[in-house]
């Protein structure tokens, strides 16, 4: 029940509800709303209190709620939630700017993870933080504990990743075993040799009695160009930064694109394809031409 309303006016009205409290005291709640509380309520007049962590953080009195001074919506803590969540982000975004300019490019192995855990472990604690400040602490400082403590957790978990991922590729080497899968007489695969400019836009290996060729038609009829007699698969491995073409994606798609690396006679040849593809190559290689695959 209402035990009476305050007002200071002024340029910015301030508005006080007061409501029963311990041993039979009034309690004057502060309500941040700046539109004329007592139009609406009356002394008597019915009242329920919405606490939160041991504030008032609102109040309803007939069919309208009121916000009061410990409301979580403030305007500072908005300000600071942006401040801390862009921080992290525009400090996940230099570091990955600082990395990829001095470790980056001299990397041996381009992978994925590289960036994105550097990626992550700034825009994820940028979201979460920046969401909770403007809610939970009741203070600046609480608030700025709150995002230290969030960052060092983040920080130490993005660098366990780091060092977990380093130590498997180490460990993995660049090479990759596969197992030639033998098809076919005459089959199209799907591999193709992006850094040859003389089979440009032919994407389509075609092997067939007289030999290998490259062909732009999946069906491997048209514009076929013969490949070298006599190729051999060396091994296949993961794209290195030491490959004379930029990284090969797969774009939408979650397959990784793997090279193997072919010779015949003095010339290399670099063909990227997926895994499965791949696999089918070396069966070619194996069966068809008799070359052997040293995997």
């Amino acid at each position: 029940m209402i035990r009476g309303v305050r007002e200071k006016h002024g340029k910015s009205p301030k508005y006080w509800v007061g409501v029963p409290g311990k041993d039979g005291k009034t309690d004057w709640i502060r309500l941040k709303d700046t539109y004329a509380f007592s139009d609406q309520a009356r002394e008597g007049d019915p009242i329920a209190l919405y606490s939160w962590k041991g504030k008032i953080r609102g109040v309803v009195t007939g069919d309208i709620s009121y916000r009061t001074a410990d409301t979580p919506l403030r305007s500072w803590g908005t300000a600071l939630g942006w401040a801390t969540g862009l921080f992290s982000t525009g400090l996940a975004v230099l570091c990955c700017g600082v990395w990829w300019r001095l470790r980056g490019a001299t990397h041996g192995r381009s992978s994925p993870w590289q960036i994105s855990v550097i990626s992550l472990a700034g825009i994820l604690p940028g979201i979460c933080v920046g969401v909770w400040v403007p809610i939970f602490p009741d203070s600046v400082g609480a608030a700025l504990r709150g995002a230290g403590a969030a960052f060092a957790v983040v920080l130490l978990g993005a660098l366990c990743c780091w060092m977990y991922f380093s130590r498997k590729e180490r460990q993995q080497g660049d090479d990759i075993a596969i197992t030639p899968r033998p098809g076919p007489a005459e089959q199209v695969i799907n591999v193709f040799l992006p850094y040859e400019p003389e089979y440009s836009g032919k994407a389509h290996l075609v092997v067939q009695a007289d030999g290998l060729a490259m062909s732009p038609d999946p069906t491997g009829r048209v514009a076929r160009r013969p490949l070298p007699d006599g190729l051999t698969l060396v091994k296949v491995r993961h794209q290195l930064r030491t490959d004379p073409g930029p990284h090969i994606s797969a774009g939408r798609s979650f397959h990784q694109y793997y090279i193997a690396e072919c010779r015949a006679g003095e010339r290399t040849l670099l063909f990227a394809g997926k895994k499965a593809d791949l696999e089918r190559l070396a069966g070619a290689l194996s069966t068809t031409h008799r070359a052997s695959a040293n995997i």
